[in-house]
């Protein structure tokens, strides 16, 4: 079970999302390489995440704990 402020490993080709205040998707990245990212909460199906100090989302099924 992942809790708040574990490090979390995101595979390449993973797609992150922004959203706006009114719940649309602001802006969305496809990470080129992996990287470490530190989970904030859950959203629905999706983690909530910081990266390089923005909020980002991610399906739960993209992510594994790095020590699981």
């Amino acid at each position: 079970m992942k809790k708040k402020y574990d490090l979390i490993y995101v595979p390449a080709e993973t797609y992150m999302l922004s959203l706006s205040e009114d719940k649309t998707v602001k802006s969305f990245t496809k990470l080129k390489k992996p990287i470490n990212v530190l989970l904030l909460g859950e959203k629905g199906n999706k983690f909530r995440v910081l990266h390089e100090n923005k909020e980002w989302l991610i399906e739960k099924t993209q992510l594994r704990g790095i020590y699981d």
